[in-house]
C-alpha cells in the first residue's frame, strides 16, 4: 500500500519498464511477504536521498544517493527468519527514494 503522493514513472532502464519514486516526507510504502530474505531495488541517483526500511519493526537506515545514476540497484535483508513479514519503506526528507522491484526469497 502506497501512502503519501507517489509517481509512477516510465524508464526503459527499469524493471518491468518503470518505477514509482516521491519526495513527500510522509510518504511510505507498507506490504507483507513471506521468506527468509529480500532485496529491494532502487535507482541509486545524485538526487537521492535516504529511505528507511522496517521489516518487523527492525529499521535501518538505505543511502540511495550516487554520483552517476545506477538503475536496479539491489539492497539485500537477509536472515529475516520463517514466516510472514511486514515491511515500511519510508522516506526521511524531502530528497527523492524510489521502489523499482522487490525480490522475496524463501528458504529451500
Amino acid at each position: 500500500v502506497y501512502t503519501g503522493e507517489w509517481t509512477e514513472f516510465d524508464h526503459e532502464s527499469a524493471y518491468r519498464g518503470s518505477f514509482t519514486y516521491t519526495n513527500d516526507p510522509d510518504a511510505f510504502i507498507t506490504f507483507s511477504i513471506e521468506g527468509d530474505s529480500l532485496t529491494i531495488y532502487r535507482t541509486m541517483h545524485p538526487n537521492r536521498g535516504v529511505m528507511q526500511v522496517c521489516i518487523d519493526g527492525n529499521c535501518q537506515n538505505v543511502d540511495n544517493a550516487s554520483e552517476t545514476p545506477v538503475f536496479r540497484s539491489p539492497v539485500v535483508f537477509e536472515n529475516l527468519g520463517e514466516g510472514i513479514h511486514t515491511v515500511e519503506i519510508r522516506n526521511t526528507g524531502t530528497r527523492y527514494i524510489d521502489l523499482d522491484a522487490v525480490n522475496v526469497h524463501t528458504p529451500s
